[in-house]
């Protein structure tokens, strides 16, 4: 098997903004790479988030003109 055949578990379709499914993230939009790294799973049943450190970002500004973060997650099997 050749390396091409193998997906890189930290690609934007395995990453979120939040974690919280229903509120930050929908279910339906849930990927991670399973141990195999070629079955991409979905949903949280078979994934759960992991916090990537210094992955905050901006997603808009508070009434006060404040910025308001949300941490970033990659989804993991």
């Amino acid at each position: 098997m050749s390396r091409s055949s193998y997906t890189n578990p930290d690609q934007p379709i395995f990453r979120s903004v939040g974690e919280d499914v229903g509120k930050n993230v929908k279910d339906e939009d849930i990927k991670c790479l399973a141990a195999d790294f070629m079955t991409v799973r979905t949903t949280s049943a078979n994934c759960y988030p992991y916090w990537i450190e210094g992955g905050t970002i901006e997603v808009g500004v508070d009434l006060s003109g404040k910025p308001i973060k949300q941490d970033k997650f990659i989804w993991l099997t």
